[in-house]
């Protein structure tokens, strides 16, 4: 049979592995927070990238068009004061 110092020895070390499982767990959570700022973030550059990528070849385009309709691009064209 066991003894009560057993029992109470058995409890602390139970104690202490329930511990180091708890703050290992606060350690992932810290981390996953920290990683899903980072996710984010990146998420919010890739979306403005993409927006500046979008508006870029719409202005491509406009200025392809021009080009080939034979019309003068905006830095072919002289202000009226020249």
């Amino acid at each position: 049979m066991s003894s009560p110092e057993d029992a109470e020895s058995s409890d602390q070390r139970l104690a202490v592995r329930v511990t180091a499982i708890e703050e290992w767990m606060m350690h992932c959570d810290r981390m996953l927070q920290t990683l899903n700022e980072v996710v984010v973030t990146m998420q919010n550059r890739l979306d403005s990238l993409q927006l500046s990528v979008d508006r870029l070849s719409e202005t491509t385009r406009t200025l392809s068009g021009r080009v080939s309709e034979g019309e003068s691009t905006p830095e072919e064209e002289r202000p009226p004061h020249y």
